[in-house]
C-alpha cells in the first residue's frame, strides 16, 4: 500500500502542493519560432475549475498521486451532446489501462476505466494520458519513479509495523 508509505507520500504531497503554483499559459509558436501567449484561452479556464467538485489544486493533488506512485496520471474529458469539451475528470492510475490491437495497427486504440470490475471503454482523443518518461516493459505506459525502491519502502513500511506493534505491548517482543 504506497499511499500509506510516509517515504512516498513526501514525496507525492511535495510534487502535489507545487504543481498547483504553477502559472499556466498557451502559447502559439509563429514561424520565426517566437511564442507570444494567447489570451483567455479555454484550456487555461478547465484547467482552473475543472468540474463542479474539483478544484485546479485537488486536480493536481490527484495527478501527483498517480503520478509519483505508478508514473501514468490520466484526466478524462467530458463533453457535451455538441462534444465541446465541459469538463475534466481525474482517473486513478490504477482504474485506466491503455488497449491496443493485436495487430499493431495502432499504438493505443482506447482506454479502458474499470469501476466496480465494469469496464467503461474511452476514446483515445477523450483521455488525457500523462506518461512519466517510457516504461521499457510496456511503451504505452510511464515508469514509476517508485518501482526501483520498493524493496526499501516495503522494509521501511515493516520496520514501523514492528515498532508500533513493540509499542502496544510494553515493548516486549
Amino acid at each position: 500500500e504506497l499511499l500509506n508509505s510516509s517515504l512516498v507520500m513526501t514525496a507525492a504531497n511535495w510534487v502535489a502542493r507545487c504543481l498547483p503554483e504553477a502559472n499556466l499559459i498557451v502559447v502559439e509558436i509563429g514561424k520565426d519560432g517566437k511564442e507570444t501567449p494567447v489570451q483567455n484561452h479555454p484550456a487555461i479556464t478547465i484547467l482552473n475549475r475543472p468540474n463542479e467538485y474539483f478544484s485546479q489544486a485537488t486536480m493536481w493533488k490527484a495527478f501527483a498521486i498517480s503520478w509519483i506512485i505508478d508514473g501514468n496520471s490520466y484526466l478524462i474529458k467530458a463533453r457535451d451532446n455538441y462534444g465541446k469539451l465541459r469538463e475534466l475528470w481525474y482517473a486513478p492510475s490504477f482504474m485506466m489501462e491503455p488497449r491496443w490491437p493485436l495487430d499493431g495497427s495502432k499504438f493505443i486504440s482506447q482506454y479502458d476505466y474499470n469501476v466496480d470490475g465494469r469496464v467503461n471503454p474511452f476514446d483515445v482523443s477523450d483521455v488525457i494520458h500523462f506518461r512519466n518518461g517510457v516504461n521499457p516493459y510496456n511503451m504505452r505506459l510511464g515508469l514509476s519513479p517508485c518501482a526501483s525502491v520498493l524493496r526499501e519502502i516495503y522494509a521501511d513500511s515493516q520496520v514501523a509495523n514492528y515498532q508500533g506493534s513493540l509499542l502496544a505491548h510494553g515493548a516486549v517482543p
